[in-house]
């Protein structure tokens, strides 16, 4: 059995959790990620796609960990129509991926009140576009235009966003 939790801390708004995720064309690694859902999980992601099985259930594994450290119960992640995770009451998190790693940010929240996180992993490369007018705003911009070094730049605009 694979044990693919790489990393888990304490973000500044929840709990962050990090999954390894096998090749996809390693049928029994994917197999046993696979094994750690909820059978209703389980179902779900072998309807999957091949190349899609792996990061869908390693996201869901990086989610349960990290709603688990905030004190979530257990039971399923399915998705909402919108094809995010469906959260119980009073929790919210995120989930990203690359080929090789997922990961998850959970936090408690007010049931009440509409709260949503997010969280995004990049791949450490310069970016295809700009994308910083689009992300960044006015002040933000302006630091960045102080940066000199196009390679310091990418790495400011990925962190910052």
């Amino acid at each position: 059995m694979i044990a693919p939790v790489v990393f888990a801390r304490a973000a500044a708004f929840g709990r962050l959790v990090g999954v390894a995720l096998p090749d996809e064309a390693d049928v029994g690694a994917v197999d046993a990620l696979v094994a750690r859902l909820a059978p209703e999980e389980q179902a779900f992601a072998r309807a999957l796609v091949p190349a899609r099985r792996a990061t869908w259930a390693g996201g869901r594994v990086a989610l349960r960990a990290a709603l688990a450290d905030v004190g979530a119960g257990e039971g399923p992640i399915l998705s909402t129509p919108r094809g995010a995770p469906a959260l119980p009451p009073g929790f919210a998190g995120s989930i990203s991926h690359k080929p090789t790693l997922a990961v998850a940010l959970a936090a408690r929240v007010d049931a009440h009140a509409p709260t949503t996180l997010g969280i995004d992993v990049e791949v450490d490369r310069a970016p295809r576009f700009d994308i910083a007018r689009r992300v960044l705003g006015a002040t933000e911009r302006t630091r960045f235009a102080a940066l000199t070094s196009p390679a310091e730049r990418d790495r400011a605009l990925m962190l910052t966003f």
